[in-house]
């Protein structure tokens, strides 16, 4: 029972996990899925006695040419193998499917055909579960909120419920004004429920399945308090447009490339915001209830804006990067909570970042025997950034620069805040400040700081931070990519 073209979906709040629910890319009938109700549906579906992969429905009346490439979901009857099935043609008298679901001649199959999903994740998983090689799942899913459940339908639909689990498919909001593809004015909600304590997203791999995973564009995710076995795992899947925003007792973000996305936190223990994880064009936040947490850890980040409010103090830095990692052209503000930066092993690049603190003045550093940059110094390239508000920002008074160490520079100071209105939540630098055209519009290794032309293009906005079924949610503001 595996499908043999790729399946495209649709969800929507008011659709149903027993339609139909996807049609065959490029198929020569018309596609059912985009609507709220099945386009036949009933309890009568019966099988061919000369051929188990055929059948027919009084109810639904004579097979038409429009039917082909549509999904038929069979969702009870005695003896059926229930679960989506493919109409590859039809005769005007029965459809035939791309596998049998049952011995010639059987009867009573509860079926539909066409109409919605309920649940992003249903499609997924049952991509995943029936696709074979390269065909891999596309889900549509329309502006709503879908919630993520400890446990769903039971019977052919899969237990993921509305979490995007396993790694081979690919999923899109849409605006139903604005139709299948453009930006939509507001992304579908995935959000999880009071009782639910897994991931709202767990997209990994394993050795043995390609390292091509699927991807997440224009879709929202809210762990609403919940999620404390952490909140997302995208490892290595690539997310555009995205946003993601709760609490959790774990690291909220695992891996993936993130790309033009915003993700806010309060997580409360010595957890990251986002761990392992490749952003690019991004906004990430760490809320004011944090404490010892760190904005990112192990990570690369470009081109973005990563604000910290979080009350751990100088021993823990907002930014933290283990070897290899990366941060390049980004504004760091952190809120005069905790420290600024800290690196530890080899192989670093941190160049052309602003650092900013706002508040009571904290370390620019994080001092302790592990920082900063601390361990292996072999090509860490640390130069050409721009610090204002912090103290303790000279490199040679931290630490000794060792041999084997690339370029390193201590950082150069600003005469003044460089942000339009960094209290307010704009991070956009001011290109009427003192120190704009001598220093902020330069660039080294034509890499240029995020600016108001290069980089992220901010503005407010709130959100819905949860607190779950007992506490009420909090709204935040805080800035989301235009």
């Amino acid at each position: 029972m595996t499908f043999t073209a790729q399946i495209v979906w649709e969800a929507r709040t008011t659709g149903s996990d027993t339609n139909g629910g996807g049609f065959r890319l490029g198929g020569s009938g018309s596609d059912y899925s985009q609507q709220n109700s099945p386009q036949y549906s009933g309890t009568d579906l019966e099988i061919n006695s000369a051929n188990n992969l055929q059948v027919k429905s009084t109810t639904a009346g004579s097979p038409i040419a429009a039917d082909v490439g549509n999904l038929i979901m069979i969702s009870n009857g005695l003896s059926w193998n229930l679960g989506w099935y493919e109409i590859v043609s039809q005769d005007g008298t029965w459809w035939t499917l791309d596998a049998s679901p049952g011995a010639a001649g059987l009867t009573g199959g509860h079926f539909a055909v066409g109409g919605a999903l309920a649940s992003p994740g249903v499609g997924w998983a049952v991509s995943h579960y029936k696709g074979t090689g390269n065909y891999r799942g596309f889900v549509w899913i329309e502006s709503g909120t879908y919630p993520v459940v400890t446990s769903t339908t039971s019977g052919p639909v899969p237990p993921s419920g509305c979490m995007f689990y396993f790694y081979r498919s690919s999923a899109q909001g849409y605006d139903p004004a604005l139709g299948r593809g453009p930006k939509p004015s507001s992304n579908p909600v995935i959000q999880a429920q009071s009782g639910y304590t897994g991931r709202a997203a767990d997209i990994g791999y394993n050795g043995n399945v390609s390292y091509s995973t699927g991807g997440l564009s224009y879709i929202d995710f809210d762990t609403n308090g919940l999620c404390t076995t952490s909140g997302f795992v995208f490892s290595p899947s690539e997310v555009y447009y995205c946003n993601v925003y709760g609490s959790s007792t774990q690291d909220l973000i695992s891996g993936g490339y993130w790309r033009f996305c915003s993700m806010v936190s309060r997580v409360s223990s010595y957890k990251a915001v986002a761990r392992y994880a490749s952003l690019d064009n991004c906004y990430m936040e760490l809320l004011p209830t944090a404490f010892r947490a760190y904005v990112g850890y192990g990570f690369s980040a470009n081109n973005s804006v990563l604000v910290s409010r979080g009350t751990g103090g100088f021993q823990y830095a907002a930014v933290h990067l283990d070897r290899h990692g990366k941060l390049t052209n980004c504004l760091v503000y952190v809120d005069g909570g905790q420290a600024g930066f800290n690196g530890i092993g080899e192989h670093q690049i941190v160049i052309n970042n602003v650092f900013v603190c706002g508040g009571t003045p904290q370390q620019l550093w994080r001092t302790s025997s592990a920082g900063p940059l601390s361990g292996n110094w072999n090509n860490v390239k640390f130069h050409n950034n721009y610090y204002y508000g912090f103290t303790n920002t000279s490199l040679s008074s931290v630490n000794a620069i060792p041999d084997g160490a690339g370029r390193v520079e201590s950082p150069i100071a600003l005469t003044q805040d460089p942000f339009v209105d960094s209290a307010g939540g704009d991070f956009t630098l001011d290109s009427t400040g003192a120190d704009y055209s001598s220093v902020l519009s330069g660039n080294i290794s034509d890499q240029k700081i995020a600016n108001t032309t290069v980089g992220p293009r901010l503005s407010t906005f709130t959100v819905n931070t949860g607190g779950g079924s007992s506490t009420p949610a909090a709204a935040v503001r805080h800035t989301r990519l235009k």
